[in-house]
């Protein structure tokens, strides 16, 4: 099932002064980290090449309205406010010409809940490598 959310920017990132709707059109894990403590989720978000062109409207990865966007569409998906609020824009891969790369860190004992939200209850696919 592919997962669809509107998350907006709002003009003031680094890279953009577009505001405008996105439409997010899928959501991938792009692999995961654990170590004793935590887990990190390398997540992709497919924005709609119909609601943003990077070469013309800029890149989103520093936009913080479309963040809080993203967090609340995952929130209505049904994960839980505590782990949404620590997604965050990646540093590993920022941006492609149709993925904003995030991330989520959390503790280790949340890879069940993390586990049900992103495979079971929305059924994510993997990225391609």
């Amino acid at each position: 099932m592919d997962v669809v959310m509107i998350a907006s920017t709002n003009g003031k990132g680094e890279f953009t002064t577009e505001k405008r709707d996105t439409q997010i059109s899928k959501i991938m894990i792009d692999g995961a980290v654990e170590d004793a403590n935590k887990v990190v989720v390398n997540i992709k978000a497919k924005v709609s090449a119909r609601t943003w062109q990077t070469l013309r409207d800029g890149l989103i990865f520093t936009d913080a309205r479309w963040l809080k966007d993203f967090r609340r569409g995952l929130v209505e998906l049904g994960l839980p406010q505590r782990l949404a609020s620590k997604v965050k824009y990646s540093t590993k891969e920022r941006q492609t010409r149709l993925h904003v790369g995030l991330e989520l860190t959390a503790n280790k004992k949340d890879l069940p809940l993390l586990e049900e939200f992103f495979v079971r209850r929305i059924r994510v696919t993997e990225a391609a490598a």
